[in-house]
Parts: structure tokens; sequence; C-alpha cells
């Protein structure tokens, strides 16, 4: 069910970081290691995750609420 609830605020929220990171690192001809980059990985899905959340309480759920 969790997982359910914030799947749009998710995709919604970690596209535009997916991006940012991307050409970030591409821009600035960033070499990672494989460790590295799991910690990358970890970190970002971690914080779109809690980015996810976050729309999901304060805007997803007031919008909801306002229009039912």
């Amino acid at each position: 069910r969790f997982f359910g609830d914030i799947s749009f605020p998710l995709y919604m929220t970690h596209y535009p970081f997916t991006h940012l990171i991307y050409f970030f690192v591409k821009e600035h001809h960033v070499t990672l290691t494989c460790a590295d980059k799991v910690l990358v990985s970890v970190g970002f899905y971690a914080f779109a995750l809690a980015l996810a959340c976050a729309a999901k309480r304060f805007w997803a759920d007031p919008v909801v609420r306002r229009f039912k």
C-alpha cells in the first residue's frame, strides 16, 4: 500500500533530479568508481523517496481532500 500511495509523487519528483544528476556528471566530466556510483544511487533514491513522501503529504493528499 505504501509504494502504491507514493508511486505518482515518486515518479513526479525523481524524474527532474535524475536529469540534473546526469547533466551535472556529463558537464563536469565526473568519473566515479563503482563504490561511488552505488553511494550516489542509494543516496539519490533515499532523497527521492523522502521527497515523494513529502509531496504526497503536503501536495497530493490536500488536493485529494479538497476535491473529494
